[in-house]
């Protein structure tokens, strides 16, 4: 987007929290919605986005669920090599990468040399893009191509028009058309919005976290009453746990990471390796609990001088 209007909302008519309608002529509006809508951000047929890192290489990718093709546009210097790889934001998440040598254009896995991961080539992937265009204008190579939304392999990233809003990715630029060790690099985020118009969310709604078996059946969710603080009327505060707004692992499967509430009946959580024992197995709780009792302070009262009596 060429600009961007902010605003904030109370609409039942828009998806609740912030998202993101492209407009025309590149004017885009940003809206917080502060009512608890029941509009969702359901993914369009198609899906645009463009970004420019600090090195100057430019990825622009276009996302088309009809046609099950993702367009993607790569620009960067022309007097050497530049590059962009997807869902990273070091070499070493070993990411699919897109490079432009030249007149060359291939695919890349980065990171795959173990501990040199960092500094590592990587290992060139089976060609899955169609080259649509490839120009040069003002030292600038720009180059349109077009591939499957699904990766070749499982080497090659896969598109989903569902699940990419936000794209992290890692950019380079070379010394020469002969791919090799990067001159500057720089990590930048791609934003997806739908192509018609349509909001796109662009932050977290909210969610509840549910614990399933293998498969996403028998899915559970909690929310217990860790209390934020409270005051009484006349504003003291009350010690009640502020854990939920912390996040606190054992108040929301949200934040649950991991424990007894993961092991339900007859759920087996063993290595694929390991064998599973027929017998069910007993096991007993203890606790201790140290608390002292909550005194609250007492408040102070004005004195009050009372009036002398008058004499004799």
């Amino acid at each position: 987007a060429t600009s961007i209007r902010n605003e904030t909302v109370h609409s039942s008519s828009l998806p609740r929290g912030c998202s993101v309608s492209r407009g025309a002529r590149g004017a885009s509006s940003a809206t917080f919605n502060t009512a608890h809508s029941a509009v969702s951000c359901e993914a369009g047929a198609r899906r645009v986005g463009q970004v420019t890192s600090l090195v100057g290489v430019t990825l622009g990718i276009a996302l088309d669920a009809a046609s099950d093709a993702a367009t993607l546009t790569l620009s960067g210097p022309a007097g050497g090599w530049f590059g962009a790889g997807l869902h990273a934001m070091v070499m070493a998440d070993q990411p699919y990468t897109l490079v432009v040598a030249g007149e060359e254009v291939f695919e890349q896995k980065l990171g795959t040399c173990g501990e040199e991961a960092q500094h590592c080539a990587g290992t060139r992937l089976a060609a899955s893009v169609t080259v649509l265009s490839d120009s040069v204008s003002g030292g600038v190579r720009t180059v349109e191509m077009s591939r499957p939304l699904k990766g070749r392999t499982d080497d090659h990233y896969s598109f989903s028009l569902a699940a990419n809003t936000t794209l992290n990715l890692i950019t380079a630029v070379g010394y020469s058309h002969a791919f090799g060790h990067h001159k500057a690099h720089h990590h930048a985020t791609l934003t997806l919005t739908d192509a018609a118009g349509a909001p796109t969310c662009v932050c977290d709604q909210g969610g509840r976290g549910d614990l399933c078996h293998d498969g996403g059946t028998g899915c559970a969710h909690f929310v217990k009453e860790c209390a934020p603080p409270r005051h009484d009327a006349a504003g003291a505060h009350y010690p009640f746990g502020d854990l939920l707004e912390q996040r606190n692992p054992t108040c929301s499967s949200m934040s649950y990471a991991g424990g007894l509430r993961c092991c339900g009946h007859g759920r087996i959580m063993l290595d694929a390796d390991q064998p599973v024992r027929p017998e069910l197995l007993r096991y007993h709780h203890k606790y201790r609990f140290w608390f002292e009792e909550y005194l609250p302070a007492p408040r102070a009262h004005a004195a009050v001088q009372a009036p002398a009596a008058p004499s004799g």
